[in-house]
């Protein structure tokens, strides 16, 4: 492993999902309960972990939990959703 891999972001793998062709990761959004798709690039994944490439730096805020509810909510309504009890 060089240097540069031992850096790379990892996340959760329920943490990534797929809209269209693209492998996004949640982030949050400007508003308080907004959160946001970021477009990602995956690496090597092993015990339910995944390396990120490219699109977020190692210290980025990720939703882990409950990603692929945004992903439904974003596919339905648009590019952001807002997430509320």
């Amino acid at each position: 492993m060089t240097e540069s891999e031992a850096s790379l972001p990892l996340v959760p793998d329920d943490a990534v999902q797929t809209i269209g062709d693209d492998s996004v990761v949640f982030v949050p959004g400007d508003e308080k309960g907004a959160y946001k798709a970021v477009p990602v690039t995956l690496g090597k994944e092993a015990n339910d972990w995944i390396e990120i490439k490219s699109g977020i730096s190692a210290n980025t805020e990720v939703v882990s939990v409950g990603a692929f509810d945004l992903m439904s909510a974003i596919t339905a309504s648009g590019r952001s959703a807002a997430h509320g009890h």
